[in-house]
């Protein structure tokens, strides 16, 4: 397995793993409890939700090449 397409699944799988625990998240992090605070928690858990889901897209398209990081 190439790097390329191992890093995109890590991402890929984290990201997976920072959906199932948003709320987790949202909780821990200084940062997400900043945003809470100043846009209200669904709308935090939504901004977080969105982020992830960018990061779990970049991921595959990482795997499958898609996006190449080398110039």
């Amino acid at each position: 397995m190439q790097t390329q397409t191992f890093m995109g699944l890590a991402i890929a799988a984290l990201s997976v793993l920072g959906l199932i625990r948003a709320t987790t998240i949202l909780r821990a992090s200084r940062m997400a409890q900043k945003l809470a605070d100043k846009a209200g928690s669904e709308r935090a858990l939504l901004v977080v939700r969105g982020l992830l889901s960018m990061a779990l897209l970049f991921g595959l398209a990482l795997a499958a090449r898609f996006v190449n990081p080398r110039a």
